[in-house]
């Protein structure tokens, strides 16, 4: 039973050294039976040996063997022996032929074939084995060491397991005597769904897919070809010191690079089908040489060295019909932005750590425009304006993403001069600004009135982060330029104010009234530059009072310090009293941020802080505390004429569905409808009378 074919496979290790090829697998469903088991059972065994000692002098067999070994040993773990899944899937499978039920890997005569002869020779054998125990019971266990020995059963099973499991396959077989082979496969689906296929398989899978066939292959290739890289790699020599053997090696590098187009040029079938490119130098300042760092002239790429890697790029460009391109610390030419922008179909362009030819923006008004490019990310890390470049030369961005990563500096506002050529203004939809300084704030805020006064803004979602504390007056100013021209704000970020107050959220609310996704991020100095908790200046209820204009609000965000993690974190909090839940001690800040404070006492400050929110805000749906990563939310849920019924906690990592213990109603029976709990924009929470109304 247990032969080759159910063996362990020797695909899964390395050929010349037999090391253990420990692959993720990506998010699928299993394609075989028990096969997430085994999977897991390897990755025991090779982590087992990984911990294992070292004997000095002593040379190690290949990790193939030594899991082989493992896997022995602990013959009677579920964690480590992988060989009783294998036995366990021969039985599961025979039962699978037969009820038609199996698994993605499908139900064919050549798979069919091998198992049943297996199974017509194992079942006889198993029983001559219990006529033999009944005639000599006193020899039952050397009998069955030798049975299980013979078919390599491993120890795992007892005599009584292998019994249960043929009996239980002679039964489906009794019940199902002929095997039900699957009628349609892979070839037999129209091109559209395996396109669809191919879409969700990664590079591996996707050859793999390809080599059953002409027609999958066919169907594959746009899928195998779809993307390809022109990288200037860095060798081991990159830790040589020497600068004459620093420029041998990037010149080898550079000749790769050269060598990977020229091959590229001479495939038509691949430029057929490329539909991806990556432009990638991986040489920069910052590589470890030595302590002495890199030449800046060894690296500029405007010299000669780089001049027949940019004459092959420009050639690759024109015989290709890119969507997506992406660029990584790559000197644009005035011939290589022209080469980009001439693409018919390319729609998102992203670069990073890139830089521009001196003589790029002097070259702007010959330069082709892209009519096609929608999506365009920038990522930099100098503080020039030169980056707005490649913005004008596509007029027609629905989506801008630029990010700073400089911590000294900021995203750079263009001069007004530069201003008519931006059109792209008043036709993006999501703008995207991480990394701004807070000093170039009301520089924005005039460009935006200039765009404004050209036409309507289409904007309906906005970002603007800064590293820095945003003075809270700077980015109300901005909001108000921006509302000059009437976009459809759907969704609003603000990261990196200096200081949370009322008046911002009143703000926002008076210009932007439609706002259905709003995420307020705070620092709590000016030492701060990384998002995290902090604490607030005013209490929660005052903040919610000023979103009152928020009709329409949906989803909201904080940064705020709360009790939450620990009261979500603790399977022992007590279902809290009714009648405890709206004292007004709840929503007092002072008793909120008490450091002694139990999970019970979180569990009423939660209510303290969200009341409000939900209540004031009628259309909120979710309440997110939120710093890098969101920490914690909750779900709101109405009844069906708007109160207010119960909130359900969710810690995203943890639970994604909560037990119901952990879903808190808020109302005693027969006051759900009590319209204090929603109480209108002419009202305040500190007035409601909620305290005497709910007993």
């Amino acid at each position: 039973m247990y032969s080759d074919l159910y063996s362990d496979s020797d695909d899964e290790y390395e050929p010349s050294t037999g090391n253990y090829r420990w692959a993720q697998r990506p998010e699928r469903p299993p394609l075989r039976l028990l096969e997430d088991e085994e999977r897991y059972g390897k990755k025991s065994a090779y982590r087992c040996i990984n911990r294992a000692t070292m004997h000095e002098g002593r040379p190690l067999p290949p990790e193939r063997e030594q899991m082989r070994a493992v896997c022995e040993q602990h013959a009677y773990s579920t964690d480590f022996n992988w060989h009783r899944v294998r036995i366990l899937r021969f039985f599961k499978e025979m039962q699978g032929f037969h009820k038609g039920e199996l698994d993605l890997s499908g139900r064919s005569w050549p798979r069919y074939e091998p198992l049943w002869r297996r199974w017509d020779a194992f079942h006889p054998e198993l029983t001559d084995l219990i006529r033999a125990i009944n005639r000599l019971p006193e020899q039952e266990d050397e009998l069955w060491e030798e049975f299980r020995q013979g078919w390599k059963i491993t120890a795992h099973y007892s005599l009584d397991d292998i019994l249960d499991l043929a009996r239980e396959t002679s039964d489906v077989i009794a019940a199902h005597i002929d095997p039900i082979f699957q009628r349609k496969y892979l070839a037999s689906f129209p091109p559209e769904i395996l396109s669809e296929i191919y879409e969700h398989a990664d590079l591996d899978a996707a050859l793999a897919l390809s080599s059953t066939s002409r027609y999958i292959r066919a169907v594959g290739l746009s899928r195998i070809f779809q993307c390809r890289a022109v990288a200037i790699h860095v060798p081991s020599e990159s830790s040589l010191s020497k600068e004459t053997e620093l420029g041998h090696a990037l010149q080898r590098s550079i000749e790769g690079a050269v060598s990977t187009i020229e091959f590229l040029l001479a495939q038509p079938v691949i430029l057929q089908h490329m539909e991806i490119l990556f432009l990638e130098n991986y040489w920069n300042p910052q590589l470890p040489v030595g302590e002495t760092p890199l030449d800046g002239e060894l690296l500029n790429m405007e010299s000669a060295r780089y001049a027949l890697l940019y004459t092959r790029v420009c050639e690759l460009l024109s015989t290709l019909d890119l969507r997506k391109m992406m660029i990584l610390d790559f000197l644009v030419t005035p011939a290589l932005a022209d080469k980009i922008t001439e693409q018919p179909h390319l729609t998102e362009l992203s670069s990073y750590y890139w830089n521009l030819s001196s003589n790029l923006p002097g070259h702007l008004g010959a330069l082709t425009y892209s009519t096609t490019i929608t999506f365009l990310r920038l990522s930099t890390w100098n503080n020039v304006e030169a980056e707005w470049c490649l913005v004008a030369l596509c007029p027609a961005l629905a989506q801008l993403y630029i990010c700073n990563d400089c911590p000294s500096s900021g995203i750079p506002c263009p001069e007004p001069r530069f201003w008519p050529e931006l059109r792209a203004l008043n036709r993006i939809e999501h703008l995207h600004f991480q990394g701004i300084h807070p000093l170039v704030l009301g520089h924005f805020a005039q460009w935006f009135l200039y765009a404004s006064s050209l036409g309507p803004l289409k904007l309906t979602h906005l970002k603007i982060g800064s590293r820095m504390g945003m003075p809270d007056m700077e980015v109300r100013a901005l909001l108000s330029s921006l509302h000059a021209g009437h976009p459809p704000l759907r969704a609003l970020v603000v990261e990196g104010i200096a200081k949370a107050t009322p008046p911002l959220f009143e703000t926002i609310g008076e210009l932007f009234p439609d706002l259905e996704g709003l995420t307020i991020i705070a620092r709590c100095g000016r030492r701060q530059m990384r998002n995290g908790l902090c604490q607030w200046d005013y209490p929660g209820h005052e903040y919610a009072r000023s979103m009152r204009a928020l009709t329409r609000l949906r989803h909201f965000g904080a940064n705020f310090r709360m009790g939450l993690d620990d009261a979500v974190a603790s399977p022992d909090y007590d279902r809290i009293d009714d009648d405890q839940i709206c004292t007004a001690d709840n929503i007092n800040e002072h008793d909120r941020l008490q450091a002694s404070a139990s999970p019970r006492d979180y569990t009423l400050n939660m209510y303290g802080t969200l009341l409000p929110f939900a209540a004031y805000c009628q259309a909120l749906e979710t309440f997110a505390n939120t710093d890098s990563v969101q920490r914690w939310r909750a779900r709101i849920h109405r009844l069906p004429k708007g109160a207010l019924s119960h909130f359900e906690f969710v810690k995203p990592g943890d639970f994604e569905v909560i037990d119901q213990e952990y879903v808190w109603h808020m109302f005693p029976p027969g006051t759900e409808d009590f319209v204090g709990w929603d109480p209108s924009p002419g009202e305040t929470w500190d007035r409601s009378p909620v305290v005497q109304k709910i007993v």
